[in-house]
């Protein structure tokens, strides 16, 4: 059974048995560690927030998943942490599925001068050619525009803002292609990292 499809059913069964289940705030033994959804990050077995999720079902314990299947239930329930899920682990990959996983977990992207643009926007073959025809037909005229983020929430943009977000994206997707070329190659590279700042 592959990654992907034991994540989902994994996924299905605890959504089934247990109406406590909340995959964007919930623990996860991971490689022997404790992982939060909620921060996107590990824990240990004192942090406060982790003991009180215990008690409140006796002998509850976290599921224990390898990366790659938590992966698939970020990415559905939570971008953002699949996003990091990602990028801790993406040098564990081949290239080529690095490079599946970091253009599907989308771009985190900050905003140095309009915070209500921050968030993680989907790289997808599908969405860079959407953006490079909305990008092209831009009127003149034209002053704001929303643009969802991977989540589907719309962000408002001026029409920098937008040109701004559609060069960082695009240039995002551009260098983990590139990356992904030199490590097949055999050549040493470093994935891009994130958050993408724009202006």
């Amino acid at each position: 059974m592959s990654d992907r499809v034991a994540a989902a059913d994994f996924s299905r069964a605890l959504v089934v048995g247990s109406d406590r289940y909340d995959p964007t705030d919930w623990y996860w033994e991971l490689d022997g560690t404790i992982w939060s959804s909620a921060r996107a990050a590990i824990v240990t077995d004192t942090d406060p927030d982790y003991r009180k999720w215990l008690v409140v079902v006796i002998g509850r314990r976290p599921p224990r998943m390898t990366w790659p299947s938590l992966y698939e239930i970020m990415a559905r329930y939570k971008p953002a942490a699949a996003a990091q899920l990602a990028a801790d682990h993406v040098d564990d990959l081949d290239p080529a599925r690095a490079a599946e996983i970091l253009l599907a977990s989308g771009c985190q992207v900050k905003s140095s001068s309009n915070s209500a643009l921050n968030g993680t926007y989907d790289v997808s073959l599908a969405t860079q050619q959407r953006m490079a025809a909305v990008t092209a037909g831009l009127p003149s005229g034209l002053t704001t525009l929303s643009w969802p983020d991977a989540s589907g929430s719309l962000h408002s943009f001026t029409r920098e803002e937008f040109l701004n977000l559609s060069s960082a994206l695009g240039e995002h997707v551009y260098n983990i292609l590139m990356t992904e070329t030199l490590r097949a190659a055999g050549t040493r590279a470093s994935w891009p990292s994130q958050p993408v700042t724009v202006p």
